[in-house]
């Protein structure tokens, strides 16, 4: 039997990432979607970050 592998493992916590989550998080809703458009992703898909996002926003 093969065993699965674990998916969302966590990234190591470096320099780099700090400034990219400090930048994501303070970066408007409009630039996330111009961002996700330019990665290939549709219409559903930037309905599902919104309300991904929305619920992110309300935990703060």
């Amino acid at each position: 039997m093969r065993s699965l592998k674990k998916e969302g493992k966590p990234l190591p916590e470096t320099e780099e990432m700090k400034i990219w989550k400090e930048e994501y998080s303070e970066m408007p809703l409009e630039e996330h979607h111009k961002r996700l458009q330019q990665l290939g992703l549709g219409a559903d898909d930037l309905a599902e970050f919104d309300k991904a996002f929305q619920g992110e926003k309300r935990k703060k």
